[in-house]
């Protein structure tokens, strides 16, 4: 299951639980798309609780057909999870895709991931300003 649970602009907060399908996938990635066309590069907060994979062939091919054009559609992304493996490849990650910042929380930690989403967006919006 995947829901969005806030959308303002350029930041956007959604829930991942259990197994995800090819239409949830879908669903996700217009979502962004739309977002990312109206508000330019996003701030993605995840909270993942017990992530069981894709359900079937079909959701793991949008998936990585769509997950490297999202790359280039975000600033930052943060995952607040309740695996630890999980956090671990957000964490890799990071060091891998150099064009979009990436960090990894416990799931006791969803007010620090909001808050560095948050500080950094007032960061760059006082830099666009100067």
């Amino acid at each position: 299951m995947l829901r969005f649970t806030h959308k303002a602009e350029n930041v956007l907060h959604y829930e991942v639980h259990g197994t995800l399908n090819a239409a949830e996938l879908r669903s996700y990635y217009a979502t962004i798309d739309a977002h990312f066309r109206r508000f330019g590069k996003l701030r993605l907060l995840v909270h993942v609780h017990g992530f069981n994979g894709f359900a079937g062939l079909r959701a793991l091919l949008v998936f990585t057909r769509h997950e490297p054009g999202l790359l280039r559609r975000i600033d930052r992304y943060a995952a607040v999870a309740d695996q630890g493996w999980f956090r671990r490849i957000i964490n890799a990650a990071d060091v891998l895709v150099p064009i979009v910042q990436l960090r990894a929380f416990r799931s006791n930690q969803s007010a620090e991931a909001a808050k560095w989403l948050a500080d950094q967006m007032a960061r760059t919006q006082d830099a666009e300003k100067a």
